[in-house]
């Protein structure tokens, strides 16, 4: 089936603690579009205030595109939330629900898009019902504590346990950016396991990006990594497991290397850049750039220069582009 662009909606899943980060990235994606799209986006979330919403709303008319805004209630009444992982990290798994399109792109709301889209996001799947970028957060031997019974145990035992096949960690896939088939979602109503699955109370991790993982497993289309460039591999390089993963996966540290000077869309993984802590990347400047394009010189933008001089001051904040295997 020919995938077009009146066919795909970009969607966000936001709450109100999210939403500046979430206006960037969509100014970014807007500024390298082409004009009057036919391409819908769709912004998911629990509780902005309609300033937000007209501020959004004002970008999507300027750029000639419709913009659509929906608050759900809970698709689960035991979802795992914590401070850093909010309720409307869930919605990414319904979209499919909430728009008729045939194809989706999600974007996480901390990513900044330097290309047009389109060609991406219609793309042929392979008859998969998703795809992704691969992350190296399942190398072997990296442990994770269950935040309700402390019992410490090996991640891939947890994937696993949860239903995976063993080998997971060379497709593990990062939820940030998805490449959807909305119509296979709706035709096996995926969202009645996902809400089982979510019940079940185990998925604590990464919650949604997990029961992804867990759900398609070996039905998931590998993108390269130009499309969701993770700026923590700047930091998780320096592991030896995740040594080990790259070496196992060459291909993908090839690819990395390929594109890491200009990645289509990069993913502020851990780093992000209007937030104190963490380290300076490479990309932050990227960063800056486009949110003083999207809000001028508002409370937001001085803010997220004030952290990016900072950081630029402190003794050893940047994190090095080289990715060398040792």
């Amino acid at each position: 089936m020919q995938i077009q662009s009146k066919d795909i909606c970009v969607c966000y899943c936001l709450d109100k603690n999210f939403w500046a980060p979430t206006a960037v990235s969509f100014y970014s994606l807007l500024s390298n579009l082409p004009k009057n799209s036919q391409i819908s986006f769709l912004f998911v979330h629990d509780d902005l205030g309609k300033q937000q919403i007209s501020f959004l709303q004002d970008m999507a008319h300027k750029a000639g595109v419709t913009a659509d805004f929906k608050a759900p209630k809970s698709f689960s009444n035991n979802a795992h939330t914590t401070k850093k992982l909010s309720r409307a990290m869930y919605h990414r798994l319904f979209l499919h629900q909430l728009t008729d399109r045939k194809r989706i792109l999600y974007l996480d709301g901390d990513t900044i898009i330097t290309t047009d889209i389109t060609g991406f996001a219609t793309q042929c799947l392979d008859s998969m019902p998703v795809a992704a970028v691969c992350s190296p957060g399942a190398y072997r031997g990296r442990t994770v504590k269950h935040p309700k019974t402390g019992k410490e145990e090996l991640f891939l035992n947890y994937l696993v346990r949860m239903g995976a096949d063993t080998g997971i960690q060379n497709r593990y896939i990062n939820s940030g950016v998805l490449l959807i088939d909305a119509d296979y979602w709706r035709a096996h109503d995926v969202h009645l396991d996902y809400t089982k699955m979510i019940d079940s109370g185990e998925f604590v991790y990464a919650p949604d990006q997990d029961l992804l993982n867990v759900y398609f497993n070996d039905k998931i289309k590998l993108l390269t990594p130009t499309w969701n460039f993770q700026t923590s591999l700047f930091h998780s390089i320096k592991s030896k497991n995740v040594q080990l993963w790259m070496k196992d996966n060459i291909a993908y540290y090839n690819d990395i290397q390929a594109c890491k000077h200009s990645p289509a869309i990069i993913h502020y993984v851990y780093f992000k850049p209007w937030q104190k802590k963490g380290k300076k990347t490479t990309f932050d400047k990227i960063y800056l750039v486009s949110c003083f394009k999207c809000f001028g010189l508002s409370s937001f933008s001085l803010r997220t220069l004030g952290i990016y001089l900072r950081k630029s001051l402190r003794k050893r904040s940047s994190v090095s582009t080289v990715l060398a295997l040792k």
